[in-house]
């Protein structure tokens, strides 16, 4: 699947959800691809099923401008909820960043 379909997606489900915690959880794993390899950038595609491995070109910026936007624009809408659901917002990414690496290490949750 192409990379940069995340940031339409993830402003779109924004929209109609009104659910910043769920809307970063679909972009932590890409927001780590991007310190993955020190490079800042994503992938053109990747596959559709876990572990989404990254294919084609290896730098593709209309990737990284909708991840970033889209990453940009939940943080918008975090600024407007309360302090408490901004912590369950803060350990939902943090929940999600460490499921990834699990499935990327080849652990079992």
């Amino acid at each position: 699947m192409w990379g940069w379909l995340i940031g339409p997606f993830v402003s779109a489900h924004l929209r109609v959800y009104r659910d910043p915690v769920l809307a970063r959880s679909f972009l932590a794993p890409l927001i780590q691809e991007l310190d993955a390899h020190g490079v800042d950038s994503l992938g053109d595609i990747f596959d559709g099923d876990p572990p989404h491995t990254p294919r084609g070109c290896i730098a593709q910026a209309w990737a990284v401008s909708e991840v970033v936007g889209a990453w940009n624009e939940s943080a918008t809408r975090c600024a407007r909820v309360s302090a408490s659901h901004l912590h369950s917002i803060i350990m939902a990414e943090l929940t999600a960043q460490q499921s990834y690496s699990r499935i990327l290490s080849g652990q079992s949750s």
